[in-house]
């Protein structure tokens, strides 16, 4: 396994060029701690493309946009305040939304895990199996989990909860919670 950081600066001056896409293939050795710090918006912002298949932790990075679409190994992120779009591959993936942002999350193909906030009411996820509540209180717009087919996971001891009671959350009259498990 192999830890590596790679740094962009995209402070250019006139005249020269920045990195707004980083293509990575990791098919040699596990990475357990890779590290890409970036531009995350604005002119210079960086989009990461990861590919491969060997597993990546993907660690506190400040790139904009994470898509691992093509990664056929496990993916392990947490989103942070810079990167909160991120896209899963085919592996077993496993992404941590932070709380209370706009985190844009897309599992992929895969059995993938979502730990969450205690506030996702601002956010979208897609292709998610299991989630684990990450708070004992977990929020969420019941638009977001109605319907839906979620093994849902405790980690406060059983006590934690999905709850549907901040300021707006009921975004749709019916909800359906029968597909959780």
């Amino acid at each position: 396994a192999e830890t590596n950081a790679i740094k962009i600066d995209n402070t250019a001056g006139a005249g020269q060029g920045t990195i707004t896409t980083l293509n990575i293939t990791n098919s040699t050795v596990a990475q357990t701690g890779l590290i890409v710090t970036g531009t995350a918006s604005g002119t210079g912002a960086t989009t990461v493309n990861l590919s491969g298949s060997k597993a990546v932790v993907f660690g506190a990075s400040t790139v904009s946009k994470l898509d691992a679409s093509g990664l056929t190994a496990a993916l392990t992120v947490t989103t942070s305040a810079n990167m909160l779009d991120v896209k899963g591959g085919s592996g077993d993936d496993g992404i941590t939304a932070l709380t209370g942002v706009k985190n844009v999350i897309d599992g992929g193909a895969g059995t993938d895990t979502l730990t969450t906030g205690a506030d996702m009411t601002t956010s979208t996820f897609s292709n998610m199996e299991v989630m684990v509540l990450g708070a004992a209180a977990n929020d969420f717009l019941a638009s977001q989990i109605s319907g839906k087919t979620f093994v849902v996971k405790a980690t406060n001891n059983g006590t934690d909860a999905v709850e549907i009671n901040a300021a707006n959350s009921m975004d749709i009259s019916t909800v359906d919670l029968s597909t959780l498990v």
